[in-house]
């Protein structure tokens, strides 16, 4: 996986996963998942059963949810990356901002003029 941001007041646990709004075949396949990972990660989980398979299917609602993914300038995908501080700016799903990728760093652009109060 991509790296994380450095911020320790930060946790995937607290991202949103949006589970309600994807289609049932991408919730299937989280199900799947779900339901094989525990099998990966059984040496590393403190259940003698493996981690919860509802659990995990949150977990990779929250990742695709807020997973970010800087380009080329060509929009060519170079890679995929949570940034949890970013992760947790208030959106809305009507952007009125972006996320350019600068070297290193990720950096919120407006598209248009926020009000205080605003998402």
């Amino acid at each position: 996986m991509g790296k994380t941001d450095s911020s320790n007041s930060q946790s995937v646990e607290s991202l949103q996963s949006n589970i309600s709004k994807f289609p049932p075949s991408t919730l299937q396949n989280f199900q799947i998942l779900s339901y094989l990972f525990p099998s990966y990660t059984s040496s590393t989980s403190t259940s003698p059963n493996g981690p919860d398979p509802s659990h995990i299917e949150s977990l990779l609602a929250k990742l695709s949810t807020n997973t970010f993914c800087p380009t080329e300038p060509d929009l060519t995908p170079i890679a995929v990356g949570v940034y949890l501080t970013l992760a947790m700016v208030n959106h809305d799903c009507d952007p009125n901002c972006f996320v350019l990728f600068s070297g290193g760093k990720a950096v919120l652009r407006n598209l248009k003029f926020i009000n205080e109060g605003e998402e």
